[in-house]
């Protein structure tokens, strides 16, 4: 990895980054799951500590792969945020 490249650019980029490669690459056989959902969640517990304006949208969309509570949780918890742009 270069020294500028995309994958080291600080702050809110590498979570929203981690979290669209975790969801778009995410494998729903069981031996799996449990690892994805762990990072998924990861990625959105950090995007939501930085008020991310988007962290319900994203949250939801991992509700809606996933199937779990958790993400639809975080999907209504963070929804004062759309209307905070960084």
């Amino acid at each position: 990895v270069m020294p500028n490249s995309l994958s080291n650019i600080p702050g809110i980029f590498s979570y929203r980054n981690g979290f669209t490669m975790y969801y778009m690459n995410y494998d729903s056989r069981q031996p799996y799951r449990q690892v994805f959902n762990e990072r998924l969640l990861f990625a959105i517990k950090n995007l939501y500590a930085l008020h991310f304006h988007k962290t319900s949208l994203f949250s939801l969309k991992a509700f809606f792969k996933t199937g779990r509570l958790r993400f639809a949780y975080f999907s209504l918890k963070a929804l004062p945020f759309v209307f905070y742009k960084q």
